[in-house]
């Protein structure tokens, strides 16, 4: 289930992992100013719940920039982790993006800036 959006999506090719240990890695697969969809080619288990507080930094450089967000939605997840499925993805939705945010995330969404690394800081 994903919610209905208001802003524009790009589909996008960009590698993520979360800053848990192990690193959960992650693919994003889409990104607007409203959020971001993301997929766990190894499968998400159950480390990624609904509703949780996330923090996506980007690295640029010698810079790290972070936006603040929440899991909107998680498919698959739950069970046996042994394996992908094809639905073990998730969303999330961004919060109180300032206008620096709005810019940066266009730069990456439209391929005019990509980040070194970027990492989710996901809190239970």
């Amino acid at each position: 289930y994903e919610p209905a959006r208001s802003f524009e999506r790009t589909k996008i090719s960009l590698s993520a992992a979360t800053a848990s240990a192990p690193p959960l890695p992650l693919e994003i697969a889409d990104m607007s100013l409203g959020g971001m969809r993301l997929r766990a080619p190894g499968g998400l288990g159950d480390r990624v719940r609904s509703g949780s507080a996330v923090v996506v930094e980007l690295e640029l450089g010698d810079k790290a920039h972070s936006i603040d967000g929440s899991v909107a939605w998680v498919t698959g997840g739950g069970g046996d982790a042994a394996g992908p499925r094809l639905g073990d993805s998730f969303g999330v939705q961004f919060s109180d993006l300032s206008g620096e945010d709005e810019a940066l995330l266009n730069d990456v969404r439209l391929g005019r800036l990509s980040p070194e690394r970027i990492v989710l800081f996901l809190q239970a």
